[in-house]
């Protein structure tokens, strides 16, 4: 597998990971608007909480694809990363080194 069918497959992983939480949390929000009790409200309001907090593991797989394409000189263009998928501000998650990056792509190269 190349640099490029890697971060195709990344890119599909992530693209379909927002799809998939994007309607959990929409289905989420109502059945919040119809729930009375608090233990229930508050149930949702965690998985709600969990479901950003996956959002941001997608994120830091864009900006590892952003890693990639900028390392291997692919056009980051034809998978429709935002630039500032590098880095999130005001992310206090632990960031993949440039020794990580590197690290994946010897792991690649065997």
């Amino acid at each position: 597998m190349n640099y490029e069918e890697i971060v195709a497959e990344l890119d599909q992983v992530t693209k379909s990971s927002e799809k998939v939480a994007v309607k959990v949390f929409e289905k989420l929000e109502s059945a919040l608007s119809f729930t009375k009790d608090k233990e229930s409200s508050d149930l949702i309001l965690e998985v709600m909480n969990m479901i950003q907090e996956e959002d941001i593991f997608r994120q830091k797989i864009e900006r590892v694809i952003n890693s990639i394409c900028e390392a291997q000189d692919i056009d980051v263009t034809q998978f429709n990363i935002a630039p500032t998928a590098k880095h999130i501000s005001g992310d206090n998650y632990d960031e993949m080194s440039q020794e990580d990056i590197d690290n994946m792509f010897a792991a690649n190269n065997k």
